[in-house]
């Protein structure tokens, strides 16, 4: 019996790059004979970690070689694949794949509702772009049960990728990303790595993949809190400076933390710009204070407890070790408020200043003052008053008198952003308050959200990529449509995030 799949699937929910899928679509039987003919290595991990009978998904499954050996080694099998060609191969040479693979793919999975207690996503994301690479891990965790195991291949060297374009020679979309970009990604979300190894390639390509295995649950980050805790102990008796330093990264990767560059030698670099306008902020209080608050000089960034020095300095940007810049992003709020009281019991300790009778809840006072941003809407009520008539940017209902809602509440997120302002139903933004949209109602708003991005940035266009590059950590030249897509990418990452970390209630609308 044949099976013949689709060669396309309109779902928005399935991410697929014309020229990519034009590729599997017409190499699928070469494709196919080619990966048979490579090493079992994904059914020997599981194997290891799973129990026969357990429930493995493999997404982007294509020639179906790894979903064949996973039956094989008795593993209760599901497959997804994006390309109808490539299924329908996959059943023609392994007849006993046959219903079993859905014609589904990154990021949402339509289709595989399941829970599962492996998933295998291999030679996939290199495909993905980086605006749906979020919800792809997001999408895997949901569906991997209580300690699930995830096996994840991708490349981290490969020949003949157009550093523009991100396409290889054969037209495919092609993604190098850093292994420490996947790591801070996954681990965002809970997972514990476990395994990891670096593989020539299996087709004797001049490139190297990077396999990984994954549990879904806790994981410790005690390390690297000790490297803060031990940076700020080190350098107390002489110094603020530390406090600075750490906070001004905190602050920064609780509400941006894809503005750090991630480097290929387990490094990530911030602009010195941003760390320099925060400590304007922090300082500038305190040095225009009527009476004299010493400070301390600047000393050093690290010891031989932290193995030497935390943080280094190169073209323009401050460098420090990738993990420290993953504890920021995760722990950020609550770093920052220690960093705050630390700082102010450090100054008030000072002989001077104890000679001066200054006390510690003055220095506080001044330390929060920085840090007491007010509500500001009116660059985008100004943009938006000639209009006659707007709609509600999560009910679409026509409105003439509206209110400007924070999509990302300022209780949570002290950030006035115009991207992040949008008009709202009174009653509408009365019901939101401090909640953040679903998911569901993020996705269900996106045109709209659109429509007031491109009339912000027609209004205020250098405002407009000057802080949403600040926030995506990218340098914005224009509003295009892989533009909007990235910053709706960042923007829903952050709203999941704060959810699943910070305990926000979600709101339906």
């Amino acid at each position: 019996m044949s099976y013949k799949y689709p060669d396309s699937t309109n779902d928005p929910n399935i991410y697929a790059d014309d020229r990519t899928s034009s590729y599997y679509s017409s190499k699928s039987f070469n494709l196919a004979d080619k990966y048979s003919k490579t090493e079992d290595l994904y059914s020997k991990m599981f194997v290891k970690y799973l129990s026969p009978g357990s429930k493995i998904l493999d997404i982007g499954c294509g020639s179906g070689r790894d979903l064949a050996n996973l039956k094989k080694s008795g593993f209760s099998i599901t497959g997804a694949d994006s390309s109808g060609n490539m299924i329908s191969v996959a059943v023609g040479k392994y007849p006993e794949l046959a219903g079993k693979i859905s014609l589904s793919g990154l990021p949402d999975l339509p289709g595989i509702e399941n829970t599962f207690n492996g998933v295998l996503c291999s030679a996939v994301l290199q495909h993905i772009p980086d605006s749906n690479l979020y919800e792809s891990f997001r999408r895997i965790r949901e569906l991997l049960e209580d300690k699930g195991i995830f096996v994840v291949s991708f490349p981290v060297k490969y020949p003949g990728i157009d550093p523009v374009t991100k396409r290889d020679a054969a037209g495919r979309l092609f993604y190098i990303r850093t292994e420490e970009k996947y790591r801070f990604l996954i681990e965002r979300l809970g997972f514990d790595l476990i395994e990891s190894s670096l593989q020539d390639d299996s087709l004797g390509r001049n490139a190297q993949w990077c396999v990984q295995v994954w549990r879904k649950g806790k994981f410790s980050r005690q390390e690297p809190l000790n490297i803060i805790d031990s940076i700020l102990r080190e350098d107390s008796k002489v110094t603020t400076y530390k406090f600075a330093l750490l906070r001004a990264l905190a602050e920064t990767a609780s509400y941006s933390y894809n503005s750090a560059k991630w480097l290929p030698d387990g490094m990530a670099a911030v602009n010195i710009d941003t760390i320099s306008e925060k400590w304007l902020d922090y300082y500038w209080p305190i040095v225009t204070a009527e009476t004299f608050i010493i400070q301390g000089p600047v000393a050093y960034s690290g010891s031989s407890r932290t193995g030497g020095k935390i943080f280094t300095y190169s073209n323009g940007s401050l460098l420090m070790p990738s993990e420290l810049w993953q504890e920021f992003a995760l722990m950020g709020r609550w770093i920052e408020d220690s960093i705050i009281l630390r700082w102010a019991d450090f100054s008030a300790s000072r002989p001077f200043n104890k000679a001066n009778n200054i006390r510690l809840s003055t220095i506080l006072d001044l330390l929060l003052y920085s840090i007491e941003i007010k509500r500001d809407v009116s660059i985008v009520k100004k943009i938006l008053e000639p209009s006659v008539s707007l709609e509600c940017v999560w009910s679409g209902k026509s409105v003439k008198q509206y209110d400007i809602d924070h999509a990302l509440p300022f209780s949570i997120w002290r950030n006035n952003d115009i991207w992040n302002l949008f008009p709202a139903d009174s009653k509408v933004n009365n019901s939101k308050r401090d909640k953040l949209p679903s998911r569901y109602l993020l996705e269900n708003s996106r045109k709209r959200i659109y429509s007031y991005w491109d009339m912000y940035f027609e209004k205020a266009s250098n405002l407009f990529l000057y802080q949403a590059g600040n926030f995506c950590g990218s340098r914005f030249t224009g509003l295009t449509k892989d533009t909007r897509e990235f910053l709706f990418s960042a923007f829903s990452e952050t709203v999941e995030n704060a959810a699943e970390q910070r305990g926000v209630e979600r709101w339906e609308g």
